[in-house]
């Protein structure tokens, strides 16, 4: 996955987000003007909630933005700190 494509993906997860928060947000005042009933409202908010936990946790999942910064900086670090380390292993390999 490239960046574009892990952006576009976290960007339509938070427009769904955006989307239930709304709905979210209006349920007290359907229940209010009569519309809902509180036990419909209070089973849509949680119903809701629990969609909007899951595309929290996709979101979560995916790749950092700097994933490649990131590796290319920690590759970097790790072979030109210690190189003699790796060339000790190799010379003593645990039998």
């Amino acid at each position: 996955m490239n960046a574009s494509s892990g952006e576009g993906v976290k960007g339509s997860l938070q427009t769904e987000i955006a989307k239930k928060q709304e709905i979210l947000n209006q349920l007290p005042s359907l229940k209010d003007e009569g519309i809902l009933y509180a036990e419909t409202a209070e089973l849509r908010s949680y119903k809701l909630r629990t969609e909007i936990s899951g595309l929290e946790g996709q979101i979560a999942q995916l790749p950092p933005e700097n994933l490649e910064a990131i590796t290319q900086a920690v590759s970097l670090y790790q072979f030109s700190k210690c190189p003699l380390h790796i060339e000790h292993r190799l010379a003593n390999p645990i039998e």
